[in-house]
């Protein structure tokens, strides 16, 4: 899937539009019925961690409802792929946040990402060191290489998850003579990424993962967390070109401001929220932070 042209989700009538998001209120109540309104009696923390199962792998949870409030207007919102991996990524948890290594809009056959160079521009000033590849230069080969001395890896870049063979979903990036310019997930389990504090995937679908025996998930988030990040922040589906960077500069401040990282996205997705033009879950929704919440 590709970032989606603000031109086309809005390219329908205002009766649609209200009644699309009738139906998505009247699903993400009863969702909220389902699972969290028996519990919520009992929560007494505004910081969840959710370890979903099965298919619930791909519920956005920030956007269940009990009529008056969404989930993200209550609470910060982390995910675990499973339980066993909180040990993991607390084992991995990492302070540091100064070096940030970015790749956007790399040379493809696939639509311009207008807003993703201005993105990286953007979020590189939230660090004291930061190295930003656009176009020709956001090679395939120089992830591979590079990535391994930053503490966080930006991907602002074309995504696709293959539901069939899920080892070969990645991301796109620049080709070169020794790489194709595609980081597929079987690729990503060979990086070395033990200094890496968080990787962020400002791509389309980069947190789905096809889920199989045993509750066992294979997606680009296995790849990056087996690599050795305790954090990813990731995508449920395809995400807007031009909302998606507002987010993503919201989410970095916030976090450098010494948030936590669910908080700080949290705290974006509100943000976002609040825009008239983007108040819609389609937009601020699909970004999860799977991993190390802190």
């Amino acid at each position: 899937m590709l970032y989606v042209p603000v031109s086309e989700t809005r390219g329908i009538t205002i009766k649609e539009r209200e009644m699309n998001r009738e139906l998505f209120t009247q699903h993400a109540k009863s969702l909220y019925g389902d699972i969290i309104a028996g519990l919520e009696k009992d929560i007494r923390t505004k910081n969840l961690i959710i370890v979903p199962h099965g298919c619930l792998h791909k519920v956005p949870f920030s956007t269940m409802s009990d009529g008056r409030q969404y989930m993200v207007d209550k609470y910060s919102i982390s995910v675990l792929p499973a339980a066993s991996v909180m040990e993991h990524a607390i084992n991995k948890r990492k302070p540091e946040r100064e070096s940030l290594i970015a790749f956007a809009n790399p040379t493809t056959d696939y639509v311009s990402l207008e807003y993703a160079e201005a993105e990286g521009e953007t979020i590189k000033k939230f660090f004291s060191q930061s190295n930003f590849y656009v176009k020709e230069k956001a090679t395939e080969s120089l992830a591979k290489s590079r990535s391994s001395d930053f503490n966080i890896i930006h991907f602002a870049t074309h995504g696709e998850f293959n539901e069939r063979q899920p080892l070969q979903s990645g991301l796109v990036l620049t080709k070169d003579k020794d790489n194709d310019g595609f980081l597929q997930v079987h690729e990503i389990f060979g990086m070395d990424l033990k200094k890496a504090n968080l990787v962020t995937l400002s791509a389309c679908e980069t947190a789905v993962s096809k889920v199989q025996g045993g509750d066992d998930l294979v997606g680009l988030t296995r790849g990056f967390i087996y690599a050795g990040t305790p954090s990813i922040l990731a995508t449920l589906w395809a995400v807007d070109d031009q909302s998606t960077s507002i987010l993503m500069e919201n989410f970095y401040r916030n976090w450098q401001k010494g948030m936590s990282k669910s908080e700080a996205l949290r705290e974006a997705q509100i943000a976002l929220k609040k825009m008239p033009e983007y108040s819609h879950p389609f937009y601020w929704a699909p970004f999860v932070m799977i991993g190390d919440w802190n």
